[in-house]
């Protein structure tokens, strides 16, 4: 198809020709005067400058009068030029004899490359005209509320923001919020606010930040609310959304927690919330429901970064200098947690304001305050810290699942407590998976809640010695009306010194643990080392004492009739098996290596009546002090040997 041609450009001389007036010849030789508009350009004060343009857009005043050639062209040193001036003019033109040929009042001729600069300079919306009168830049000056009217977003500078850190820009941001409109915010600016922006209602809107930043110095207060039906208010927002903001409040890990109970920076439902730091708050985030949190960093906290309730709560990548409390706290169903950091989880500082016995926190909380019954279906992974204060996976509720990298670190002992139990990992409820987890120096390593069932544990790795005094390292105990039901544990792998009694007790039918291994063992206490009560089961149970402790406590003790795969012990000085009256205990193989001599016998069963006991083979050896014991009857096949309480 043939291109489609559209004559619109006038083919013309772009110089201009001065004629006489009464006879189309040129004005050869005459003389032309240019000066202020309605004066007599010939008279010198009249006269305003002319200037000469160069061909490299360059200009350079000239002289009057302007001088005509032979052709009717103005020229300047014999050489035609373009001339120009910058306003209007007069003009008086005359012939070579001095008779007056032409004479204008006022003339306006632009060059369509000047026109196009004053269109495009500062005052060029003035020159353009509307159809219904004025020019643009009255359209735009005298109608400035119809113009914002027709953005999707205003500014708190819109409405007498200084943003300068000093002035209160609350009063400008409650007459943003007023608009129901998105807020946007001027990249730098850091807002002061000195009470709180009530949002009116439900109307979607983002507050992007920006890169700004918040000031809020109110202890019992948040920066944000909304209305539910005014004059209550919901005590979060609603379909608000919060982007690339800085929130800077006044509290430190340090601070009581009373006196700045209520000063969360964040309370919302129903949005998301995106790159956002926080400084010196009680709580960064409470979420009520249908959130999504994600790309926080966070110091200085006294509570949590993130609590979370109701439903549909979701918060990934997030980084922690020190809080205080609880670092993710979920209450709810359906929620997730992923790529949490923290440098200090739940560690309460020394110079603490709280009073002595103040709870700490844990790295991960979920379902706890007698939250448990409405908790459930959750996910966490990939979770870490340097330091915990109280605990590190704190897991209840139901169907809640703990995977990826978990690191809970070590115990904060410097302002531990030292009658409560640091725990790293807690579960209670039904259908809990937690995967691997690496424990620095802990104090108590597992502990599986009465009433807990269909739960697992994946392998727990304790890379340091035990901290503090523990009840248990790993304990599982049923009580009356509740039991622990099918519960299993991959492994228990203590790397560090063993020094506690009753490290490991488990009183209960319904745990699984596949393997337990202590390299270092040095237990001083009265207590044993390995306490099995019940019909649990114990896959594999490795001890090794390095270091020669002469620890004569007792290594293993059964009461139940749990079930060991297989027993290896190493350098055990006291005795290794203890078999208490009435338990009836199923073991494997028994390897028993370079026993020291302490003075006891290896292993010591207590008969009580008839019984039955069936174990593998039995491989003693190193410098043993006394031989192994058994009090009672023993019957191998058809023969039968009397232990009347002899050894």
């Amino acid at each position: 198809m043939a291109d489609t041609i559209i004559p619109n450009v006038v083919v013309s001389m772009p110089s201009q020709l001065f004629t006489l007036a009464r006879s189309f010849k040129a004005a050869a030789n005459g003389r032309i005067y240019i000066g202020k508009i309605d004066t007599d350009p010939t008279i010198p004060e009249n006269q305003i400058q002319v200037y000469l343009e160069n061909e490299d857009g360059t200009y350079v005043p000239i002289a009057q009068p302007i001088i005509i050639n032979s052709g009717g062209y103005p020229v300047y040193g014999g050489q035609i030029a373009k001339f120009v001036t910058v306003q209007g003019h007069s003009m008086a033109v005359y012939d070579a004899f001095g008779v007056q040929q032409f004479s204008f009042p006022n003339v306006l001729k632009y060059d369509p490359d000047q026109l196009r600069t004053e269109l495009a300079g500062l005052g060029g919306a003035g020159l353009v005209g509307t159809t219904a009168g004025g020019t643009v830049q009255g359209f735009i000056d005298g109608e400035s509320d119809r113009f914002y009217s027709r953005l999707g977003y205003v500014t708190p500078e819109m409405f007498g923001a200084a943003g300068d850190g000093v002035n209160d820009d609350q009063t400008a941001w409650q007459q943003a919020a007023n608009t129901r409109k998105s807020i946007f915010c001027r990249a730098g600016a850091t807002y002061n606010l000195g009470s709180t922006v009530v949002f009116p209602d439900d109307t979607p809107a983002l507050i992007n930040g920006n890169g700004c930043t918040i000031l809020w110095d109110i202890p019992s207060n948040q920066p944000f609310d909304q209305y539910s039906t005014s004059p209550a208010r919901y005590g979060y927002t609603r379909f608000k959304s919060y982007q690339n903001i800085k929130f800077k409040g006044p509290v430190l890990p340090k601070s009581k927690y009373s006196d700045y109970a209520n000063c969360h920076a964040v309370n919302y439902s129903d949005g998301y919330a995106n790159n956002l730091t926080f400084d010196g708050w009680t709580n960064c985030f409470r979420v009520f429901g249908n959130t999504f949190t994600s790309n926080i960093t966070a110091d200085n906290l006294r509570n949590s970064v993130w609590s979370s309730r109701n439903s549909n709560n979701h918060i990934n990548k997030v980084k922690v200098g020190w809080c205080a409390g609880d670092v993710i706290v979920a209450y709810g169903s359906y929620f997730s947690v992923d790529d949490v950091s923290a440098e200090y989880a739940g560690v309460i500082p020394s110079d603490t304001e709280e009073a002595p016995g103040t709870p700490r926190g844990a790295l991960i909380s979920t379902g706890q305050d007698g939250n448990a019954s409405t908790t459930f279906y959750g996910m966490v992974s990939n979770v870490q810290c340097k330091w915990h204060g109280g605990g590190g996976i704190i897991c209840a509720g139901d169907n809640i699942s703990v995977g990826g990298a978990i690191n809970v670190g070590n115990l904060y002992q410097t302002t531990a407590l030292t009658n409560k139990r640091q725990i790293a990992v807690y579960v209670s409820g039904s259908k809990i998976n937690i995967g691997d987890v690496l424990c620095g120096a802990v104090n108590t390593v597992i502990t599986i809640q009465s009433g807990t069932s269909t739960c697992s544990i994946g392998n727990v790795y304790v890379a340091q010695a035990m901290v503090g005094v523990a009840p248990s390292l790993v304990s599982a105990f049923d009580v009356s009306g509740s039991s622990i039901v099918s519960c299993r544990i991959q492994g228990v792998h203590m790397d560090g010194f063993v020094s506690t009694g009753n490290a490991v007790v488990l009183s209960t039918d319904g745990v699984v643990l596949e393997k337990l291994y202590i390299r270092s063992l040095g237990n001083t206490e009265a207590n044993r080392t390995v306490l099995l009560r019940g019909s649990c089961t114990v896959g594999d149970i490795e001890i090794y004492n390095p270091g020669l402790s002469s620890a004569l406590t007792n290594t293993i003790e059964t009461e139940g009739n749990p079930f060991i795969g297989k027993i290896t012990m190493d350098a055990i000085y006291a005795t290794c098996i203890t078999v208490k009256s009435g338990s009836i205990p199923k073991i494997g193989d028994v390897h028993l290596r370079n026993l020291g001599n302490g003075g006891k016998p290896p292993i010591v069963i207590n008969g009580a009546g008839s019984e039955n006991h069936f174990w593998g083979s039995v491989h003693l050896n190193g410098d043993l002090g006394a031989r192994p014991a058994m009090v009672g009857t023993l019957s191998m096949g058809r023969f039968t040997v009397r232990y009347p309480g002899c050894r």
